[in-house]
């Protein structure tokens, strides 16, 4: 037969504007009222057959992946500890694989930070509320979108416009974006050590049920543990960095403009945490291999696992 390229469509360009800046509760469901246009850029494609994988790219001008839609996505269920109707919720998006017509909506932002605590805001639309906080905006420029359909390649290229209203320059937004970017990182990052150092305490209190003597091998760990688990001189606890980098995050991605000194200040100050606590995670791994490990191994005992999350 004759092989059909999957096709794509993409508008030539999406304007870069903040879809909802309600700051109270929607109106009400039974109040007629319009749709605003997509969150966004719509994406279309046509696949000529049913396929094994698709996926969706955006990557920006120098080729870096901004965004990645993928038919094997698992799909979030809505938040368990919602305290809002289900019918203010925005309903996921999958990636679809079936032979036709299909389309995504790509909101001109990269997915929400690993590692933050998510919640819908009290500033809801009707069956359109996405869980904040969402990834950082892109900044105006050219981008490209990448389909590939079981290997087969096509893209599209697609130029993101500034609001005509914001008076922000393009290289005030460029470092707001640059600064998020390396916020976001910086949340992941601190939230994967959390859950490190969550999982050696598991570990150490599963341990001690074994007696005295396994308890004493574990000394040395708790030592290290402790000063990491509650903070240590300026460093807050795990937690409360985890917090002050979010609300940074939000505060910063919350409105289009350079960010001010007091923030650039308080930015570089929780990254410094972050990597303070990298280090400390790693001393700790260095305690539990060299000292704890062969300790427990003497008495019989399960070692420590440093790298589980």
């Amino acid at each position: 037969g004759v092989h059909v390229t999957p096709q794509l469509v993409t508008s030539d360009h999406a304007r870069r504007v903040r879809w909802n800046l309600n700051t109270d509760t929607p109106i009400p469901q039974e109040e007629p009222s319009g749709d605003n246009p997509p969150d966004g850029t719509p994406i279309d494609y046509a696949l000529p057959a049913d396929a094994r994988q698709v996926a969706i790219e955006v990557r920006d001008a120098a080729g870096a992946l901004v965004r990645r839609y993928a038919s094997d996505d698992l799909i979030a269920p809505p938040l368990a500890d919602r305290n809002i109707p289900d019918y203010w919720i925005r309903p996921a998006q999958q990636v679809q694989r079936t032979r036709g017509m299909h389309r995504l909506v790509w909101d001109l932002r990269h997915a929400s930070p690993a590692g933050a605590d998510l919640s819908y805001p009290i500033a809801a639309v009707f069956a359109n509320t996405p869980a904040e906080p969402r990834g950082a905006l892109v900044p105006p420029g050219r981008y490209v979108v990448r389909l590939t359909v079981d290997g087969t390649v096509v893209e599209r290229p697609l130029v993101v416009r500034p609001d005509p209203t914001v008076r922000a320059t393009a290289a005030a937004l460029r470092t707001q974006y640059q600064l998020l970017i390396r916020l976001a990182a910086g949340l992941t990052e601190a939230h994967g050590l959390q859950r490190r150092l969550d999982a050696v305490r598991k570990q150490v209190q599963d341990r001690r049920a074994a007696g005295a003597q396994v308890t004493a091998a574990l000394a040395p760990l708790d030592s290290a543990l402790i000063p990491l688990e509650r903070g240590a001189g300026t460093r807050p606890a795990p937690g409360r960095l985890l917090a002050g980098l979010q609300q940074l995050f939000d505060q910063i991605e919350a409105v289009d403009a350079l960010p001010t000194a007091a923030q650039l200040a308080e930015a570089a100050s929780h990254l410094r945490h972050v990597a303070a606590l990298s280090s400390g995670v790693e001393a700790l791994a260095g305690v539990i291999n060299r000292t704890v490990n062969p300790a427990l191994r003497v008495l019989g005992a399960d070692a420590i696992n440093s790298t589980e999350r």
